[in-house]
């Protein structure tokens, strides 16, 4: 009987001390990406006072670009800051299904100024889940309600232009 107590008293411990370690390093994966996001937001939201930055993502004529996607320096870091905290969100929020219809993001994402910056704002965000969703949703949105402007571009044609360009490593 001793026997029997003592070996699951050795499963239980080895049991706990395995979940003890995922979950640290759980943690701090989520600290590392809240604490990386922290300081990016805090660099992203300094765009509106030097948007000439905006070069050093790929952005050639920042100011024209601005313009022509029709935001200002300050509306684009606060787009930009918006979005790059709601991707730390759906990246690290658990039993998240994504960007519903209705949730914050999606009704930011159905005004003509957000769908207006997005081309922009796509090429500040890493590629992932979160920016492929986006870029449904801005897609479906066009579908509904296309954009008859001078700056459409689809994401396919973003990506292309990416590539010949020099990739921008995320943190």
């Amino acid at each position: 009987m001793e026997i029997i107590l003592s070996s699951i008293a050795v499963l239980v411990s080895i049991a706990s001390f395995t979940w003890s370690a995922r979950t640290g390093r759980s943690q701090r994966r989520i600290t590392a990406l809240m604490t990386n996001n922290t300081s990016l937001v805090s660099v992203e939201s300094r765009i509106s006072e030097t948007p000439s930055v905006l070069r050093f993502h790929g952005i050639e004529n920042p100011e024209e670009e601005l313009k022509r996607h029709g935001v200002t320096a300050e509306e684009f870091a606060y787009l930009l800051c918006s979005f790059s905290l709601g991707g730390a969100y759906y990246r690290t929020a658990p039993n998240t299904s994504g960007i519903t219809k209705g949730s914050y993001r999606y009704n930011m994402c159905q005004s003509l100024s957000t769908r207006r910056a997005w081309p922009l704002l796509r090429q500040m965000l890493g590629p992932g889940r979160y920016r492929d969703q986006l870029d449904a949703i801005f897609a479906e949105l066009d579908k509904e309600s296309p954009l008859t402007l001078p700056f459409e571009i689809s994401a396919q044609q973003l990506d292309e232009q990416q590539e010949e360009k020099p990739q921008i490593l995320n943190s």
